[in-house]
């Protein structure tokens, strides 16, 4: 299953955890990484995503931002709030491994 996230989460990190995490379930996706609230607008104004995943600790944008500006675009999807990518992962692989 291929899907499509945006993760909130400092550039300088690497998405390699995630991506390696989402393998191991037989999942792979496609990433969008933001990490100021322009960009997440910008994100969420160009559609639905699979999930949306919050790292804390690994952005200065705050978690109450995210909820507002999903709240106001009316977004459904998940927000998956985690403390590493690699555990956004494992729980990604729980809600969508086939």
């Amino acid at each position: 299953m291929r899907l499509r996230l945006l993760c909130i989460c400092s550039w300088n990190h690497p998405s390699s955890e995630l991506r390696d995490a989402l393998r191991a379930h037989h999942l792979e996706a496609a990433i969008a990484r933001v990490d100021i609230e322009p960009a997440l607008r910008a994100a969420l104004a160009r559609g639905a995503y699979s999930a949306v995943i919050y790292v804390r600790g690994l952005t200065g944008l705050g978690l109450d931002v995210v909820q507002t500006r999903m709240l106001l675009l009316a977004m459904t999807m998940p927000l998956v709030v985690v403390d590493t990518l690699a555990e956004a992962g494992e729980r990604l692989a729980a809600m969508f491994a086939p």
